[in-house]
């Protein structure tokens, strides 16, 4: 009896290995971080940046300039930061050289800022290079973010605009140096 138990029992090791059909393990492992994702609350995508410059003047640009500089460029190797209204809980990316960002976020409301708005050290920068500021102005766009962004289960991949300043307009709003545009 226990030998015929166990040759049974061989039989049925055998044929179980030779079950090539294991869909449920492999969409297990597949699947697995994105459920975790979504079990932890978070949505994975993708931001990208892009980089619009003014014309701030001087020769005209011939055709060809204008349009590459209408089409602008990635926002590359730059930091933002997503801040999680509700929570207030900060998180900080850097855009790679494509100007994008692999995203994994809880839901909820955000306000992206570019990292010189959240730097302190960048407006004493700023300072330091001579640039004078109405402090009352200054106060306010440092609070007012880039960008807003829902983040939902729904949310798919997102692009932000970016806009360069003219050199004459100081490195953010609210200069009051006296420096006279290019004709």
């Amino acid at each position: 009896m226990i030998r015929c138990t166990t040759i049974l029992f061989c039989v049925f090791l055998v044929a179980c290995k030779g079950n090539k059909e294991v869909p449920a393990a492999a969409e297990e492992i597949k699947t697995a971080p994105a459920q975790k994702a979504k079990a932890k609350g978070l949505v994975d995508f993708k931001a990208h940046f892009h980089l619009y410059s003014p014309y701030c003047g001087g020769a005209a640009p011939s055709e060809e300039m204008e349009e590459l500089r209408r089409k602008g460029s990635n926002y590359s190797a730059e930091n933002v930061i997503f801040i999680h209204v509700e929570s207030q809980k900060e998180y900080e990316f850097q855009t790679d050289e494509n100007g994008d960002v692999e995203l994994s976020l809880p839901l909820g409301n955000y306000l992206i800022f570019s990292q010189g708005k959240r730097s302190q050290a960048k407006i004493e920068e700023y300072k330091k290079n001579n640039w004078n500021f109405d402090e009352e102005c200054l106060a306010k766009y440092l609070a007012e973010s880039d960008h807003k962004l829902e983040v939902t289960s729904e949310t798919g991949d997102q692009v932000f605009r970016v806009n360069k300043r003219c050199f004459y307009e100081g490195p953010i709003p609210c200069t009051t140096n006296d420096i006279t545009p290019p004709p």
